[in-house]
């Protein structure tokens, strides 16, 4: 279930950029341990931590807590945070 989230007319979960982005700082903050500041603009080597494994873990705790699922060329598309936050409003629409 999306948090905080608004419902459309269809019912469907409607999250601003902003709220995806916070939602998204909860699950680094949960995968990592600690919390982590992002912006739109974060990538993987601006985060300590963030390998291979933990982007498994990263995209997983993120299909859960958005209540989606992302195809993988879907992933292999994005080059940073901000592209994950248009894919997960995406999906959501």
């Amino acid at each position: 279930m999306c948090p905080q989230a608004r419902r459309s007319d269809e019912g469907c979960c409607s999250l601003s950029r902003e709220e995806i982005l916070e939602a998204l700082s909860g699950v680094f903050e949960e995968v990592l341990g600690r919390r982590v500041e992002l912006g739109e603009a974060t990538t993987a080597a601006d985060v300590e931590g963030w390998d291979s494994i933990v982007q498994i873990m990263l995209i997983l705790a993120s299909e859960k807590r958005f209540g989606v699922r992302f195809g993988s060329t879907e992933l292999a598309e994005l080059a940073n945070v901000g592209d994950f936050v248009t894919l997960v409003a995406a999906k959501q629409a």
